[in-house]
């Protein structure tokens, strides 16, 4: 990072910049434009090939794929061939490291693949997210306690500042009341910076909010590695992978959907078909 801010440096073409203005030519330059902008377009071109690379070699179900077999966890390995291909898949550890699991490694692409096609299918079926969110507004009202007491706490304040004010406008000042009254304010202030934090900390989300969030889910491009990742981090919790079919233990549901392997390789729509009826188990 430190080489690339170096050679991405506009100053040694002889730019000045100071603040938002931009002098050309306003120092001398050590090094030609030219130059300098093929060193841009190089650095450009590593920066795309390096995310290529990474993408391919980031497991998005590390730490979520369970050997069905052992229950150990299932984690990735890549080897080449004699051909100079790279094969990349998922190899539970007990079997990689001897202890006796017979667990075959199955293609990094492959599994992924099945994963998000089982996120996608779920995210289509309108009753369960329609379940899911009314589940998360009622476990959002029953979860934020802590700013109902302050909503509580803020209302008594406000009510004995009400009162002191009335006091004060019939007539009844002196220097207890005057002080009473600034403690009465300095609490109220405390009171709001607390709810202020309490909200940042703990979001309150509408019913059209988080029906955006699962059309925008729907959609997602599944060729998109950040999206791709998204959307396992957000909505799989576990998958324990056996030999013919697999067990997806998704967040926000207490049950297993147990399906073969073999439905989720076929059409989407036959696919769905295939998807066991969801219950409201949160």
């Amino acid at each position: 990072n430190i080489i690339s801010k170096i050679l991405s440096n506009r100053r040694y073409i002889g730019e000045y910049r100071f603040r938002d203005i931009v002098v050309p030519d306003g120092i001398p330059a050590i090094i030609d434009k030219d130059l300098f902008d093929r060193v841009q377009s190089s650095l450009e071109k590593n920066k795309h090939s390096s995310a290529k690379y990474k993408a391919d070699d980031e497991y998005i179900l590390t730490t979520k794929l369970y050997c069905g077999n052992c229950k150990s966890f299932m984690v990735g390995e890549s080897g080449t061939n004699h051909q100079g291909l790279t094969y990349r898949y998922y190899k539970c550890i007990d079997a990689k490291r001897g202890r006796g699991c017979k667990k075959k490694a199955v293609k990094k692409e492959y599994i992924e693949d099945a994963v998000l096609n089982v996120v996608v299918a779920v995210l289509t079926n309108d009753d369960y997210i329609n379940q899911l969110i009314d589940a998360l507004l009622e476990y959002q009202e029953s979860e934020n306690t802590d700013l109902k007491l302050l909503q509580q706490q803020l209302s008594k304040t406000n009510k004995k500042i009400d009162n002191m004010l009335n006091a004060i406008e019939q007539g009844i000042i002196t220097d207890s009341t005057k002080q009473r009254l600034q403690e009465l304010e300095s609490k109220k202030k405390d009171i709001e910076v607390q709810m202020a934090q309490e909200e940042i900390s703990k979001p309150k989300y509408t019913k059209e909010q988080y029906q955006q969030f699962f059309n925008n889910a729907k959609v997602a491009d599944l060729k998109d590695q950040q999206q791709r990742k998204a959307l396992i981090n957000y909505f799989v919790n576990a998958v324990v992978l056996y030999d013919d079919y697999a067990l997806f233990y998704l967040n926000y549901k207490e049950h297993a959907l147990k399906l073969k392997l073999s439905d989720i390789e076929k059409s989407s729509d036959t696919f769905l078909n295939a998807l066991p009826k969801l219950d409201s188990s949160f």
